[in-house]
């Protein structure tokens, strides 16, 4: 037999003995474990079908939130302060007896004695319960233009909650995240000490270092989570025994167009804004004030009306005369006593012009800053989505063909995909700022335009 046929017969037993052999463990021992997958980007996540959305959560804290029903009932208040306004005033019986003698009359001792039944009533000639119907109605308009500011405010409030608990919740996988790539880094490490000190025990240390802060920031950031949840189930009434399972249904994404220029959004905000509203009411409300002072310088005038009234001649052959009798009382305004009264409320009619102009002025301001904080949001989102996030795909990709190629080891790869969750994390955070920054522009103008 020739020296081929021998190799061609063994063969078949070198291929057993391998199959059998410990260096086969060894191969499968040396196998590097699967990675786990980067980060998924925000926007391209959807929103889920359980939890609750926004619009829910601000039914149920203009329905349920304790401060907002407290201001409410200055509004019944209000009404009762109208109707009170309108009552007029009611109307005295004055009853009098005249001429009453010590004993009797007689012949010898003639006298008189009267009796009257007299009806008194003021009578308004100068519009003093119209101007106070006036004055309480326009200041029940200021109450309820102040409702509505404070429900915008707690619009505001819960917003930030919401959004506070979608980034914390965000937060919690960020967290989730590194503490695999720190767990798989030591994992890699491990096995490169103990393969005879191609890298020193010194890495491995660190490498642990760095898994228990990854293991206590993702202990905060779930403490975080459960705080935010609480925050936001006190603005809403939640039970606290619901608080920490409050789920949200929320995109961080914002996928609304554009808003308006600043000039368009700063003229819808003076049409619209509550606590705008609020100060121009208060406006007319002093003006009614003012003209209720002026009423008030003239008072009532007093009615008199007598229909029974007779008179008696006791101790006389004489008949008793009934009869009846009217009259007017009437105060001079020789000295007029709303003067102080009617220049106070000049001066607030003028001390409320200028807080109309100055709220103005600070509601520009306030929508201009809000919609460039928006812009620049936005801008910065845009940047990641257009540019950094492609970018950084990129890097890991190429890292991924270079580990596959045995170019490069598993500890670079990790080291990879730390960097492009670091950088899905600072797109995260600007999308966060923008959601934020959008609610905060809704707040500033007082409608929701974006969404």
């Amino acid at each position: 037999m020739d020296q081929k046929t021998k190799i061609s017969s063994l063969l078949p037993i070198l291929v057993a003995l391998i199959a059998l052999s410990p260096c086969r463990l060894v191969v499968v021992f040396a196998q590097e474990p699967s990675l786990p997958p980067p980060r998924d980007v925000p926007a391209n996540k959807q929103e889920t079908a359980e939890g609750l959305s926004l619009d829910e959560a601000i039914e149920i804290l203009v329905r349920r939130n304790y401060d907002l029903r407290l201001k409410y009932q200055d509004i019944p208040k209000a009404r009762a302060d109208v109707l009170s306004a309108g009552l007029r005033n009611n109307p005295s019986v004055f009853f009098s007896a005249d001429g009453i003698p010590y004993g009797n009359y007689s012949e010898q001792r003639p006298g008189e004695t009267d009796y009257e039944l007299t009806l008194i009533q003021p009578t308004d000639v100068s519009g003093k319960r119209r101007r106070r119907i006036q004055l309480a109605e326009r200041a029940q308009r200021v109450i309820e233009a102040l409702y509505q500011d404070a429900v915008r405010q707690e619009i505001d409030k819960l917003g930030s909650a919401y959004t506070d608990v979608l980034g914390a919740d965000i937060g919690v996988r960020a967290a989730q995240a590194d503490v695999l790539l720190e767990g798989e880094r030591v994992k890699t490490l491990r096995d490169l000490v103990r393969r005879g000190g191609v890298r020193p025990r010194s890495d491995l240390t660190q490498a642990t270092v760095n898994q228990g802060k990854a293991e206590t920031a993702l202990k905060r950031a779930e403490a975080t989570l459960l705080q935010s949840r609480r925050d936001l189930a006190t603005l809403l009434v939640v039970p606290p025994e619901r608080a920490d399972a409050l789920t949200l249904r929320g995109a961080i994404h914002d996928k609304g167009p554009l808003p308006p220029s600043a000039d368009d959004l700063i003229r819808v905000a003076m049409r619209i804004r509550p606590d705008l509203t609020a100060y121009r009411l208060n406006v007319h409300r002093a003006q009614a004030q003012v003209r209720r002072t002026q009423a008030e310088k003239f008072e009532d005038v007093l009615l008199f009306y007598t229909p029974y009234q007779i008179q008696t001649f006791p101790g006389q052959q004489a008949q008793a005369a009934p009869g009846w009798e009217t009259g007017a009382l009437v105060a001079l305004p020789v000295f007029d006593r709303k003067q102080g009264d009617l220049a106070r409320a000049n001066v607030e009619v003028s001390q409320t012009e200028t807080e109309v102009r100055a709220v103005e002025q600070q509601i520009a301001i306030e929508v201009r800053q809000a919609a460039a904080d928006y812009a620049v949001s936005r801008a910065s989102a845009e940047r990641y989505e257009r540019d950094i996030l492609p970018a950084a795909r990129d890097v890991l990709d190429a890292k991924n063909r270079t580990f596959a190629g045995g170019m490069s080891g598993r500890e670079e790869l990790l080291a990879a995909f730390k960097d492009y969750n670091a950088i899905v994390r600072q797109y995260e955070e600007a999308l966060l700022r923008l959601r934020r920054d959008a609610l905060k522009l809704n707040t500033a103008v007082g409608q929701r335009l974006m969404p």
